[in-house]
């Protein structure tokens, strides 16, 4: 084996003057042109960001959707819930290739990049200028997630966006997130923590917040007892008797512990809310025994070894 060769490097040559004012004015030049786009802060950044002259006073929104659709009503939605509610209205023009919009929108290269084969389903060509805001998608995720873009400049600014165009897509096909619903429950703590105990109009703000920053997968993590129902196999869900324990005291009151999904079911629902926003939920599970606790309930029907 070879190890590590330390070598000493010795300095760069030393500028002449005109070199150190032209290095000089280079660094000016990149920090003023970094300063100048420190007002466009999205995630994930998109591939191709123009500016233009001029802003956009914002206000509560009128729509032009030429064929509305399940997708341009979440747009809506969602862009009504970020813009101001009162104010001179703003136009805000949504469409996709998929469900049609005016061909005087874009420029005749922007829908043909929009059209391409090649081009993600989910692209979009946004566009803001003094007249209003455009957002065209390729498919109609492509337009939802435009419309998302949009919300995150109104986040960070003013009441007053510049105007710009923006034409983005995806780099990977699935962009997930892995949020908790049971983790290790009946191993460690019963009960579980923070969104292990979530209602579901808690579930809803992150499904609305994977969707704002164009997350279309969620790997659901449930380790330990099952936190839904499980009719025959009763005894592997998270509806458990426990206790409560007062550090003041150190003594431990007995009481029963449901999950707030087994006490009232919300999981189909929260599905559906996430599947309509083009998040895909995935149950994230592994083979071994610490799902559903049968294992500790039923130890004569354990393999032995690591599981």
């Amino acid at each position: 084996m070879e190890f590590m060769r330390f070598v000493r490097f010795k300095g760069p040559p030393r500028l002449s003057r005109p070199q150190e004012a032209l290095l000089m004015i280079a660094l000016l030049a990149g920090a003023s042109a970094a300063l100048a786009a420190d007002d466009i802060r999205l995630i994930p950044y998109p591939k191709v960001v123009t500016r233009s002259t001029g802003t956009l006073r914002l206000g509560p929104a009128s729509y032009v959707v030429p064929k509305p659709t399940g997708a341009s009503d979440i747009a809506r939605e969602s862009l009504s819930a970020y813009l101001p509610k009162s104010g001179k209205a703003v136009v805000v023009r949504l469409g996709s290739v998929e469900d049609g919009y005016d061909s005087g929108w874009l420029t005749p290269e922007e829908s043909s990049f929009l059209q391409d084969q090649s081009t993600s389903s989910e692209a979009s060509v946004m566009r803001i200028e003094p007249s209003g805001i455009t957002v065209v998608g390729k498919g109609n995720q492509g337009m939802l997630y435009g419309a998302q873009t949009v919300n995150q400049l109104i986040c960070n600014h003013n009441g007053t966006l510049p105007c710009l165009t923006i034409r983005d897509w995806p780099d990977m096909e699935w962009r997930c997130l892995s949020p908790t619903m049971t983790w290790y429950s009946g191993y460690l703590k019963l009960e579980g923590f923070d969104q292990c105990n979530w209602t579901l109009d808690e579930w809803k703000w992150l499904v609305d917040w994977s969707l704002l920053h164009k997350l279309n997968c969620w790997a659901f993590c449930m380790y330990g007892n099952w936190p839904f129902t499980l009719p025959g196999y009763d005894e592997t869900t998270l509806d458990v008797d426990s206790f409560y324990y007062d550090p003041k005291t150190g003594n431990k009151t007995p009481w029963h512990f449901t999950h707030k999904n087994i006490k009232k079911e919300f999981l189909p629902e929260l599905i559906r809310y996430a599947n309509k926003r083009g998040v895909k939920i995935h149950a994230y599970i592994g083979k071994n025994t610490f799902n559903g606790t049968y294992g500790l309930k039923h130890q004569d029907a354990n393999a032995g070894g690591a599981a």
